[in-house]
């Protein structure tokens, strides 16, 4: 091992850096920043003038060769190129160009160029030979503009072919929902693209403002458009064609000219970041490629600075050192998301993140061959306890290869399974031998806890508290038993596989359906959410005392009330003291009875309160009839008392109002009965009726006239007269009927007349007719 780390240190002068080609970026108003020390160091040497648009190439040590804003091509020394005026790009487009070196010849570029929101220029493309004007560059006549698509969108996009030497270049058509893909090889570009039609189509020229990006594994594709739509993709870098649309809609806040308007990934191609000119940053995990689990991942970030600017968040660029950088619109200082490759807020976005000292930045930054960002290490699994697998990543073949964990420990194996010994940040580091040249990378990895339930604790709850909703985050500790460290987080699901699958998280407050219920609590790391413990617990509800009880109680005069409740209890207590299941009471007044049941170290209650009042019998002060109708009279009760009463003329149905209509002639009894059981009184009451005539002819039918019901009354008269007004017969209770003869004569048929005089005095008259 110790001739090995010789041998690499001697080679270490040839070491080759293929993400050096992305050490210089030139933007905005004479901003420009390098990366050759490893950090961003500000440039002031820039005559670039762009609101957006722009585009930066350096040479394999990290050497400037020179930049364009897509009309312009400036050298090494910031000077317009003999030829390098006139492209047919633009200054305004979301990215008017991307600079591709030529995989078969280290002296040519293409500078593919694009124009402003489906302009007439379309993608064109201008070769550079750095061979020409003496080493500075010129761009070549007889290649200039030539044109590859006639309307194109503001996009663009390159990745390396699975080849590991060709270069795929994308772009979008503006008026389809087409895809362009340009394949460049040692043979130059193949002027016949492969196109996909699928995802978004622009709804206006305007839409066609947003950026694309490809993930540096070259296995996804992002879209921006300015209508609020985001586009993913899988993208398969062996055929050019992306596949498998996913499309994200729910962006706008509200906020006036906010749209999203960046794109770019995690160098380890998991995490998307999108920015909103507006309202900040979102981050996406795109390791599972299906529409929920994106959309549930996303995680607003919050920043450390404040906002300036019309823009404040424009154009997204990852950087060698694996940071992603963002354009601030008309500030002095870019953000800075510092560790793109982690979840949430350990992603650490800073708003003033890298200084610019003379320049300024607009809405833009140059784009590169995101494959110049992909890490050789490839790595999975960073969860406490397990293995991380790491591998170098490529097709690429090395005489060695040697990696340092981090923790002390090596492995010469391309590739090896590792354990850690505690959770944390390690620095993980490879270099790889090919032949003379040496290439060292390194990349921090973090290493997240897991968390450990030793137990998980039952709530159990009384079934008086069952429609209560439930919300178990109170409980996290309890239920748990975990440190409260704020650095996990729960989920709770119906059963083991969604809690598995982290999927169909139930809403809290969360309310049972059953009076047992097995919940299964995920608990993951708030930091990487595949770092986590799957528990259950359970919600018993037990039973609590359940009777009916009557919640108002009536002393009569002179009599005591008794109250009770059921047997069966574990324990019974009156507001008297008295603990047996029934209890006698004298006095009015407020009371309550407690009546529990015992479950080890769990007691459920109930209390039930009632209330003890005065009641009596009633007094009937009045009853007043209208009657003489044969099926129309009425009875009115009128009685006195405290109680509450209800009211009858049979004794058999009773009813709540004293009054009694439609009643049939006859002889009655009126009720009057106390709700609280304190008793009835009853009086008689007869409604009388007289028939409006009569036929004396024997025949046994209306022989005779009398008014019905009369006999009940002890006295009273009825004086008949003719219609003349002469005395006829005098009735009464011993003689209660007229067979129509006056002195032993039948009287003709006419009408007649009477005067009934009652017992209490009350007088009525009235007429019938004889009929022979």
């Amino acid at each position: 091992m110790k001739n090995l780390l010789f041998l690499l240190n001697l080679l270490f002068t040839l070491v080759l850096f293929g993400q050096n080609q992305a050490n210089n970026w030139y933007f905005g108003q004479n901003a420009g920043i390098n990366f050759s020390n490893g950090i961003p160091v500000a440039l002031d040497d820039g005559v670039l003038n762009t609101p957006e648009g722009c585009s930066t190439i350096s040479d394999s040590n990290g050497n400037l060769l020179f930049y364009t804003d897509g009309i312009d091509v400036w050298n090494k020394n910031h000077q317009l190129m003999p030829n390098g005026t006139g492209l047919l790009g633009s200054i305004s487009s979301t990215q008017s160009g991307i600079i591709i070196p030529h995989p078969g010849n280290i002296n040519l570029y293409y500078v593919f160029s694009l124009p402003e929101t489906g302009g007439e220029n379309g993608l064109r493309y201008s070769l550079v030979d750095m061979s020409l004007d003496s080493g500075l560059g010129d761009v070549v006549t007889s290649e200039k503009n030539v044109l590859l698509y006639e309307s194109t969108s503001e996009k663009i996009s390159a990745i390396k072919h699975t080849n590991e030497n060709d270069i795929w270049v994308v772009s979008h058509a503006s008026d389809s929902n087409k895809f362009v893909s340009y394949l460049v090889t040692n043979n130059g570009i193949q002027m016949s693209p492969v196109e996909t039609q699928i995802g978004h189509t622009p709804i206006d020229i305007y839409d066609n403002v947003g950026a694309m990006k490809i993930s540096p594994d070259g296995t996804k594709l992002a879209v921006a458009y300015s209508s609020e739509v985001l586009d993913l993709f899988e993208f398969n870098a062996t055929t050019g064609k992306p596949s498998n649309n996913i499309q994200i809609t729910d962006f706008d806040q509200g906020l006036p000219l906010s749209y999203i308007y960046g794109v770019e990934f995690s160098s380890n191609s998991k995490y998307l970041y999108v920015s909103e000119t507006q309202d900040g940053i979102i981050q996406f995990d795109t390791s599972n490629f299906n529409y929920n689990d994106i959309i549930n991942s996303r995680y607003d970030l919050t920043t450390n600075g404040e906002s300036f600017g019309d823009f404040p968040h424009s154009a997204l660029q990852l950087g060698p050192d694996k940071k992603i950088y963002v354009a601030h619109f008309e500030y002095d200082y870019l953000g800075v998301i510092n560790n793109p490759n982690a979840y949430g807020d350990q992603a650490d976005y800073q708003y003033d993140g890298v200084y610019l000292t003379t320049g300024v930045s607009k809405a833009g930054l140059p784009p590169f061959i995101q494959s110049f960002f992909d890490s050789y290490i490839k790595f999975e699994g960073n969860c406490f306890g397990e293995f991380t697998e790491f591998e170098v990543s490529g097709n690429e073949i090395f005489d060695s290869v040697l990696w340092d964990f981090g923790d002390g420990t090596f492995s010469n194996q391309e590739t090896v399974n590792h354990l850690y010994d505690a959770p944390g940040e390690y620095q993980v580091a490879i270099t790889l031998v090919d032949g003379f040249n040496v290439i060292e990378q390194n990349q921090t990895i973090t290493i997240y806890d897991v968390p450990v339930i030793t137990s998980s604790s039952d709530i159990i709850l009384c079934s008086d508290s069952f429609d209560d909703p439930l919300d178990f985050n109170f409980q996290n500790q309890s239920i748990l038993n975990i440190e409260s460290n704020g650095q996990f987080m729960t989920s709770y699901h119906n059963s083991f596989v969604e809690a598995e699958l982290n999927l169909n998280p139930i809403e809290l407050p969360f309310q049972s359906e059953n009076i047992e219920t097995t919940i299964y609590v995920r608990v993951f790391n708030k930091n990487n959410p595949d770092c986590f413990t799957v528990s259950q617990f359970q919600i018993i509800y037990l039973e609590t005392p359940d009777f009916e009880f009557n919640e108002n109680w009536y002393l009569c005069k002179n009599e005591e009330v008794t109250v009770s409740v059921p047997y069966g209890f574990d324990s019974i207590l009156w507001s008297t003291g008295e603990v047996s299941n029934t209890i006698t009471l004298n006095e009015t007044g407020e009371y309550w009875v407690e009546v529990s049941n015992y479950y080890n170290d769990i007691t459920c209650t109930e209390i039930k309160y009632f209330n003890v009042s005065n009641s009596d019998v009633a007094e009937i002060t009045n009853i007043t009839v209208d009657d003489w109708t044969s099926n129309s009279n009425s009875i009115i009760v009128e009685a006195e008392g405290i109680g509450n009463y209800e009211y009858s003329i049979d004794g058999i149905f009773f009813q709540d109002s004293n009054v009694f209509n439609d009643v049939k002639y006859g002889d009655y009894t009126v009720y009057v009965r106390d709700k609280n059981n304190c008793g009835v009184v009853s009086e008689d009451v007869f409604l009388i009726y007289y028939p409006s005539f009569f036929t004396p002819n024997n025949d046994g039918i209306n022989d005779a006239w009398k008014i019905k019901s009369i006999a009940s009354e002890s006295s009273y008269t009825i004086d008949i007269f003719d219609r003349y007004g002469k005395f006829i017969k005098q009735l009464n209770p011993d003689d209660n009927s007229w067979d129509g003869t006056f002195n032993g004569l039948n009287l003709r048929s006419d009408d007649y007349w009477f005067i009934l005089t009652r017992y209490d005095g009350r007088t009525y008259a009235g007429h019938f007719a004889l009929k022979r």
